[in-house]
């Protein structure tokens, strides 16, 4: 096992832990249940965990987070800056850079979705979802970092395309974050409100595409092993996955195994700023 995944595992341990003392539902997602039936643990070229949570039980992990024990800590998007519309519980006394153009430092982290009710006919929610999707990514270019230097060799190089993209970015979408990020809070907070239904949705994961989930499917969770823990995953897990991956326990074709997860830089062995993340790239780089 790597290093990495080594660290996953025990923030994996730390948030079941906090779950099973809080009484807190919580059921492995997307490639964590994959890999938990087809390899009873990580899928060998993958390298993160997701988890689902019930609407009220996510609530209550936000309003338990004072009582996460340290090194542990909760991280969300009612911080301006932080790049994903759902929570992440993760290790502070680790470093993960995700995107270089992004000054925001993460710890090693679980991904934590909420399951959100939806009605019979799901139109109006998938509409608000895709207005969702879009101030998303306005936002998220509006909290990317360029200098005049990059735009300067854009502009040399005759790279047009990214020379424009990256000038929308630093004159348009910059000075408008805030309305942004107001107008994803708004939003999810819509996506929420459905107080029953027959069907469950991820309303915010804004990099795939909205999947709406039968509610049965997530009628009670059941143990699973992976690696050295027991998570918990959907009781339907066979149709979820079915629905998800169709024939899941079908290895893809070689060139389809690999991360797809972006780390300008990490550090396992504690927390640094974005500014000394900066001098160690630097230091690597000469």
């Amino acid at each position: 096992m790597t290093e990495i995944k080594e660290h996953l595992i025990k923030v994996f341990s730390a948030f079941i832990s906090f779950c099973e003392e809080h009484n807190l539902t919580y059921y492995a997602a997307c490639g964590t249940v994959l890999g938990a039936v087809r390899h009873h643990g990580f899928i060998p070229w993958d390298d993160d965990l997701d988890v689902y949570m019930p609407r009220k039980d996510y609530e209550r992990l936000k309003l338990l987070q004072e009582k996460i024990p340290t090194p542990y800590k909760l991280a969300d998007i009612t911080e301006l800056g932080y790049t994903a519309p759902f929570m992440k519980f993760m290790d502070v006394t680790t470093s993960i850079w995700e995107f270089a153009n992004i000054p925001y430092m993460l710890g090693v982290y679980v991904d934590i979705f909420p399951l959100d009710n939806c009605p019979s006919d799901p139109s109006k929610m998938l509409r608000i979802k895709e207005k969702l999707n879009s101030v998303f990514f306005k936002y998220f270019r509006s909290i990317e970092v360029w200098n005049y230097q990059i735009l300067f060799k854009l502009l040399i190089a005759r790279d047009w395309d990214s020379f424009c993209r990256i000038s929308k970015t630093k004159f348009c979408y910059a000075t408008r974050k805030r309305l942004f990020h107001n107008q994803i809070l708004n939003f999810l907070k819509e996506l929420s409100s459905t107080k029953d239904g027959p069907f469950l949705f991820n309303s915010t994961d804004v990099y795939a595409e909205c999947l709406v989930f039968k509610k049965e499917w997530f009628e009670h969770p059941i143990d699973m092993p992976f690696e050295n823990l027991t998570i918990k995953i959907p009781n339907a897990y066979d149709e979820y996955l079915h629905y998800l991956y169709d024939d899941y326990m079908k290895l893809p074709p070689l060139e389809e195994r690999q991360s797809h997860h972006s780390r300008h830089y990490v550090c396992l062995d504690k927390w640094v700023s974005i500014q000394e993340a900066k001098r160690a790239l630097k230091r690597n780089k000469n």
